[in-house]
């Protein structure tokens, strides 16, 4: 197939251009040209950014089978897209995110419909990001010409995750400071980074629309995930009391956020158990740590 990969230069995004080689797409990655191509002997590089999209599509005079939007965060985002890829390409798959459902247990592909969602226009500034997501799926869902794949994965793990979120989560626990009190019982559900490359190219291959939860199957509560942490750091988690000064972190959930993936299996597809890999991911990123 020839495949059109809107990013795809960092993190997670190198793993799906990874898996889309490695089958044998004709890929095709557009990027603003800041950062290395991944793979470059083995695609086709286009330099691009969201603004001028409409322009070096039709420049191009190319069509795509499938197209993979890494980067829409806003209805705006979307927008420039629709115009750009009208009549040119058989489906597009947006990378969402399980923020656009409310906190719970268990949130499965009906607790947001974005053909029902109410959309607001605005750019990425206008929006905090799971209202973006949710404004970029009502307009490709609402406005798109043609089909649209949302797939919603929860929090990402991985060895070059630049958000360094789970690095300074284990610094803080091994730096002894004081966290935010969570709800230690409260359900997180998760992903590696390898794994939704892997889910991202096999939908691909798919003819399906609408939302789909990747996620791995069963979720983590906080304690278990700081228990892992503890065990590498040897050094015990210590929440602040209410009012004193402390360490937060997006996964010191007060509220579930875990999701269903009970669709995404019934195609056959599944991520690896959080077991399985998040040990091992937080003792290699721990390795990596300064003294």
């Amino acid at each position: 197939m020839k495949i059109l990969v809107l990013g795809g230069t960092r993190f997670f995004g190198r793993e799906l251009i990874r898996y889309l080689v490695e089958v044998g797409h004709n890929v095709t990655v557009a990027t603003r040209g800041r950062r290395e191509i991944p793979y470059s002997e083995s695609v086709t590089a286009l330099k691009t950014d969201r603004s001028s999209l409409s322009n070096i599509v039709t420049g191009q005079n190319q069509t795509w089978d499938v197209v993979y939007d890494q980067l829409c965060f806003s209805s705006k985002d979307a927008q420039v897209a629709v115009e750009a890829f009208s009549g040119k390409i058989g489906k597009l798959i947006m990378t969402s995110t399980t923020a656009v459902y409310p906190n719970g247990p268990n949130m499965s592909e009906a607790d947001f419909d974005p053909h029902k969602y109410i959309l607001k226009m605005g750019t990425r500034n206008d929006f905090n990001y799971a209202d973006g997501k949710r404004n970029a799926e009502a307009y490709y869902f609402q406005k798109a010409s043609f089909p649209i794949l949302a797939v919603r994965p929860p929090f990402i793990f991985g060895i070059n995750d630049n958000t360094n979120r789970l690095k300074d989560l284990i610094i803080a626990v091994q730096n002894e400071q004081k966290l935010k009190m969570p709800n230690l019982n409260a359900r997180i559900s998760m992903i590696e980074a390898t794994d939704i490359g892997r889910i991202l190219a096999k939908l691909g291959e798919l003819n399906i629309t609408g939302g789909i939860n990747a996620a791995s199957l069963k979720p983590i509560t906080v304690r278990q995930f700081l228990e892992l942490i503890e065990h590498t750091t040897n050094k015990k988690a210590i929440f602040a009391a209410a009012g004193e000064q402390s360490f937060n972190s997006d996964f010191l959930m007060e509220h579930d956020a875990s999701v269903n993936s009970d669709l995404l299996r019934s195609y056959g597809i599944e991520a690896r158990p959080i077991e399985s890999w998040l040990g091992n991911l937080i003792n290699a990123i721990h390795k990596n740590i300064s003294p």
